[in-house]
């Protein structure tokens, strides 16, 4: 607790980019594989417009979660260079009740599929739209790296669930991922190696539930066995977003020491 104080206390002291000409908005794509549209929130560093240089870029999920907090904790730590500019895509969840849960829980988690129940196929229709829709739009659109290695997945929650299927599916695709309380992880069992060059940053608050702490230690003793990189921090509170807020920044800050 008194490290992550110390942490908050020097990050709010940073001056805030009070120059700094970012761009924070939403935007949309229509999904053919999930047969809607999907609201994306994007994130571009101050001088985007004035050079034609790619950037690094961050996917999550939940895009509805990064806030302008985000955006001015995101100005600061680069305006400070305690990380190098980069793009953040963050497609929206669709929140809409069905069957008593929402669609995106039935997006986020592998659910074993059922012929009498249709909505168990939308899982793979999700991951179809993240792995192909998304990253190709944002690809077409936006100036981001299509280099695996300087691609970032976040995700929390359900989210990080989703995180975890996708390194799963497509380790070819992003090489870095930060997964905060993953929920209910995979029924799959972990086939990563150490050749997949993946690093998996790793956090969840010591007052969640039970299993959420035990999915992480089930990754992490499976990361020391197959000699995967990796990271594991833990916090003090629950399954709250102002954690994951902290700790997404705190993540961004040693990725950038460490993945140099």
């Amino acid at each position: 607790m008194i490290q992550n104080k110390l942490f908050f206390f020097l990050f709010v002291s940073l001056p805030l980019a009070g120059s700094a000409q970012s761009r924070f908005f939403t935007d949309s794509l229509f999904s053919s594989s999930l047969n809607e549209y999907r609201r994306i929130t994007i994130y571009l560093p101050d001088k985007y417009d004035e050079h034609s240089i790619v950037y690094p870029v961050i996917y999550t999920t939940d895009g509805q979660l990064i806030t302008d907090f985000y955006r001015k904790s995101m100005d600061s730590l680069i305006e400070n260079k305690l990380t190098a500019p980069f793009i953040l895509i963050g497609s929206h969840s669709n929140e809409q009740p069905v069957g008593g849960v929402e669609y995106r829980n039935l997006d986020y988690m592998r659910m074993k599929y059922n012929p009498e129940s249709p909505l168990t196929i939308r899982f793979n229709e999700h991951m179809k739209f993240y792995s192909e829709e998304l990253i190709q739009y944002a690809e077409s659109n936006y100036r981001v790296s299509i280099k695996p290695q300087e691609r970032i997945f976040y995700g929390v929650s359900n989210g990080a669930d989703f995180g975890v299927s996708l390194a799963q599916d497509h380790p070819e695709l992003v090489k870095c991922f930060i997964l905060f309380s993953v929920f209910g992880g995979t029924e799959k069992p972990f086939k990563w190696k150490e050749k997949d060059g993946i690093y998996f940053y790793l956090g969840y608050g010591i007052r969640e539930m039970q299993h959420v702490e035990e999915e992480a230690l089930r990754m992490e003793e499976y990361f020391i066995k197959r000699g995967i990189s990796h990271f594991l921090v833990t916090w003090t509170g629950g399954h709250d977003r102002k954690e994951w807020e902290l700790a997404f920044f705190k993540a961004l800050v040693r990725l950038e020491e460490q993945l140099k």
